[in-house]
């Protein structure tokens, strides 16, 4: 297929967002844009309508049109397709299918257009992967931010040192004899106060809590009931600004309800404030010259703020009961693609039913490269692995709406299916590390030219468990995998029986006995680091 140009508009042929793919004016888009609306004629049931030169692929969003044109040489199954995926992209970043909410996410609408066509051409792209090349961090754009909060600083010390100008100007007026008023002000993006200098004890500052609100694919309801300062909407976050924190003013609040939503949807909140005052209040009171110890003319700047400040929240759900998490223990080396990374979650005994406990694999490791692994000996189908997982079909789902099912899939595990699949057709290097699959490797070779069906199968969820069938014992945890669109690929595991899981497992042991609910802050790092260095995050909750 030929794809001219994809737009979002209305009824009326309006063009809220259009991105061409083929070298065409700015007047010749606008023309067939506007013939649109002329050829829609009552009672048509299809989704598609010709002209002597192109194609008008379209599909109701409301009351919008999501419009392909394409040439009329172009396959028009195809045409439908990637009308689809167009389709399912709008509702993936636009909370509301209205006007203004097209024009708010206009760029990120034309950044995911661009990730499905190149050139006029499909790329071979879902919405899962449109998703993720969208979101990509983006070194440029990091620079640019950096470069602009540069900026907003500096902008910011001009303005103090413009104050200070103003102050010195003020006192040497007073000298001469004229009356003035001593005070102090301060000023950011985004408010400025001006206030007695002699009530300033301690740090004025400026709060700006961001907090992320659920991906509002669903058309979530947001209402603010009250609120101190200001706020505003922006996309997915509410922006809300204290002007001024001092003494007198110590606290503020929010009040605000999202449907649906669940508590963790709120979090982590991030924090941004400035002073221009430090924290311990210390200035310079006088300054002399070296040479001879004579008073010298000068000015101070105290710019205090906080890089970065994150309100972070857990929770765990285990068997319908909510349970707060005590500490994590992480992986003490972490490996660079999680070949042997297993971690803790250390939880409160506040769980009123029966523990659901399984036996650890107990084999021996001989070695650190996995030649251990490779000498056991197992059946070709001795294993399942075990945890929550969707359906492929349900990728046309928005991702907040997706089920998923506690589901267990018979495997093969091998130290040779990474190496042998991953390097097919030379996609990727292979990794001698423990894996599995849903066929084995003979199967997914095939001794004719035809894979075998089993081989379709795929459980990659990360987290789940992988038991041996005949013991019921835990043969590791899946923690890694890749992507490929041709066939499924394997997935990789960490087993928990080396030296170091056994010594993160010490610890979490530890954190677990000790019976003080509310510890200081290093207590449960100071607990764990009697014999080695591990990276411990403690969870300091109250009551």
């Amino acid at each position: 297929m030929v794809l001219i140009a994809a737009t979002v508009c209305t009824k009326s042929g309006k063009a809220l967002v259009s991105r061409q793919f083929v070298e065409m004016t700015k007047a010749r888009i606008e023309g067939l844009l506007t013939a649109f609306p002329k050829l829609m004629t009552g009672g048509r049931q299809h989704t598609f309508v010709e002209t002597e030169s192109v194609r008008y692929v379209y599909q109701p969003l409301d009351k919008l049109y999501m419009l392909l044109i394409t040439t009329k040489a172009s396959n028009i199954l195809e045409d439908l397709e990637t009308l689809r995926l167009f389709s399912r992209v709008v509702p993936e970043y636009c909370t509301q299918l209205t006007e203004a909410e097209v024009l708010n996410q206009a760029f990120n609408l034309l950044f995911a257009f661009d990730e499905i066509v190149a050139l006029g051409y499909r790329e071979s792209v879902n919405l899962a992967q449109v998703r993720s090349f969208v979101e990509m961090d983006s070194h440029e754009e990091k620079i640019y931010q950096a470069v602009r909060q540069t900026q907003e600083r500096e902008a910011a010390n001009r303005m103090r040192e413009r104050a200070k100008e103003l102050q010195r100007e003020r006192l040497e007026a007073a000298k001469r004899g004229l009356p003035t008023r001593s005070s102090s002000g301060f000023g950011s993006g985004f408010s400025s106060s001006t206030i007695s200098s002699s009530a300033v004890t301690e740090p004025i500052t400026e709060k700006i809590p961001t907090t992320p609100v659920r991906d509002t694919s669903g058309n979530p309801s947001v209402v603010v009931h009250q609120w101190e300062g200001s706020y505003t909407q922006k996309g997915r976050s509410i922006i809300w600004s204290i002007p001024v924190i001092n003494g007198q003013q110590k606290s503020g609040t929010l009040e605000f309800t999202v449907t649906p939503a669940i508590p963790n949807d709120f979090f982590p909140l991030s924090v941004t404030w400035t002073s221009d005052t430090s924290l311990a209040l210390i200035a310079a009171t006088k300054v002399t010259q070296a040479e001879d110890g004579s008073s010298a003319d000068y000015s101070q700047d105290v710019s205090f703020h906080a890089d970065n400040l994150k309100i972070s929240h857990a929770s765990l759900i285990y068997q319908d009961h909510h349970l707060k998490p005590k500490a994590f223990v992480l992986p003490t080396k972490e490996t660079k693609q999680m070949y042997d990374d297993i971690g803790f979650i250390v939880v409160h005994d506040e769980f009123p039913g029966k523990w659901k406990t399984v036996e650890l694999f107990d084999g021996k490791r001989t070695d650190g490269v996995f030649r251990w692994f490779g000498n056991l000996v197992f059946d070709d189908f001795e294993h399942k692995v075990v945890g929550y997982a969707k359906f492929k079909t349900d990728e046309s789902v928005l991702v907040w709406k997706r089920p998923y099912y506690l589901t267990q899939l018979k495997v093969h595990v091998s130290l040779n299916l990474c190496p042998e699949i991953l390097i097919y057709n030379q996609r990727m290097d292979g990794f001698a590390v423990p894996c599995y699959h849903s066929c084995t490797l003979a199967q997914f070779e095939g001794k004719t030219s035809k894979r075998h069906p089993r081989c379709n199968n795929y459980h990659g969820s990360e987290g789940s468990a992988i038991i041996n069938l005949k013991t019921n014992k835990l043969l590791g945890i899946a923690t890694w995998g890749a992507y490929f669109n041709k066939y499924e690929l394997p997935v990789g595991f960490s087993v928990p029986n080396s030296d170091i899981f056994y010594e993160d497992k010490f610890c979490a042991e530890k954190i677990r006995d000790h019976s003080d609910f509310i510890v200081d802050p290093g207590f449960y790092q100071e607990l764990c680091d009697g014999n080695s260095r591990r990276s411990l995050i403690s969870n300091n909750m109250k009551r």
